[in-house]
């Protein structure tokens, strides 16, 4: 069906978010080290870890969508 499809590469864009936010989020975390972060770097790592959350609830939800209705197996996830 349509819908799957769309959910499944939906689905994948996600994924690609995910890795792409974790990545900017160790990356800030592994420049300031020890030092505190500046307030503007501390507010960017604040919003990416808050988009990070809210992206992988998305993804949680479409990953569920689509095993309840049978389209994929639970091993073809990669989160």
């Amino acid at each position: 069906m349509e819908k799957e499809k769309i959910m499944y590469a939906t689905m994948k864009w996600l994924e690609e978010a995910i890795d792409s936010l974790s990545k900017a989020r160790t990356t800030i975390v592994e420049k300031a080290g020890e030092n505190p972060l500046d307030p503007e770097l501390n507010w960017l790592l604040a919003l990416i870890s808050s988009t990070l959350r809210t992206t992988h609830c998305i993804w949680e939800y479409i990953v569920d969508r689509l095993y309840k209705n049978g389209k994929v197996h639970k091993n073809t996830f990669s989160q």
